[in-house]
């Protein structure tokens, strides 16, 4: 029962983390996010995988589970950048929703890889 608690609390804080960088980023450059506003969306799931593929290779048991699908999944945001892409498709900017698209799965992977490949 603990460790589902911890899991929720990390999850809480990954959502606020989350919602603190995009905060951050759109502040930093407000004409980039008015033109490419999935820039934040990208910069968190990148960053998030990383910090997984960190996790996995250095934590294992319950430390892993509560950071890595609390904290990582409450930070992290697929759902977001499907529907980023879902909505660049709707506007007929297709190219731009398959770059996004293509660079958020690649990023998101060698983000973990490099992560994973640090700790171990």
């Amino acid at each position: 029962m603990l460790i589902l608690l911890l899991t929720c609390l990390a999850g809480g804080l990954g959502a606020v983390a989350r919602s603190l960088v995009d905060t951050a980023l759109r502040a930093r450059s407000e004409a980039l996010f008015a033109t490419l506003p999935w820039v934040a969306t990208l910069a968190i799931n990148v960053t998030g995988s990383f910090v997984l593929g960190v996790a996995t290779g250095t934590l294992t048991g319950a430390p892993l589970g509560i950071l890595g699908t609390g904290f990582c999944g409450g930070f992290t945001t697929f759902s977001t950048a499907s529907w980023q892409v879902a909505r660049l498709v709707g506007r007929r900017s297709r190219r731009i929703a398959a770059a996004y698209l293509v660079l958020t799965v690649v990023g998101c992977l060698a983000a973990a890889w490099l992560g994973l490949t640090l700790a171990g």
